[in-house]
């Protein structure tokens, strides 16, 4: 596994930490186990293997969505666009599989079914 700037990390002793330099030469990470800092960047959850940019993009598209309101059907709604958007860049496909997830995340924990099913036409009777 790579793990890179930003990547939240546990440590032996259970703390957990934000990775902040890597050495690829070396193996050694410098890891900020302050508790504001670990708050901040875990806001969203344990969000590992994303760049830098993505990381930020997707931290801001979260923030809006959860500022915008409190309801989760509207909440499902503007992250379906947003999946979709991000689905029509191949370079985003990343990050367009954790907003999907998050999406995925409050239709279960809210008891939401999906209104549209992606299906094969041979599986329908």
């Amino acid at each position: 596994m790579d793990i890179r700037n930003g990547d939240a990390v546990f440590l032996r002793s259970g703390e957990p930490g934000i990775v902040k330099d890597r050495s690829s030469v070396t193996g050694k990470l410098t890891v900020d186990t302050d508790n504001q800092s670990v708050k901040r960047e875990m806001r969203h959850g344990y969000l590992n293997g994303l760049s830098d940019t993505q990381r930020v993009e997707l931290n801001q598209i979260l923030d809006s969505v959860k500022s915008s309101t409190e309801d989760p059907n509207e909440r499902i709604v503007v992250l379906e666009s947003k999946v979709r958007e991000l689905e029509g860049d191949p370079k985003q496909i990343g990050l367009s599989k954790y907003v999907k997830a998050e999406m995925v995340h409050i239709m279960n924990s809210n008891g939401i079914k999906p209104r549209e099913y992606a299906v094969q036409e041979s599986k329908i009777r």
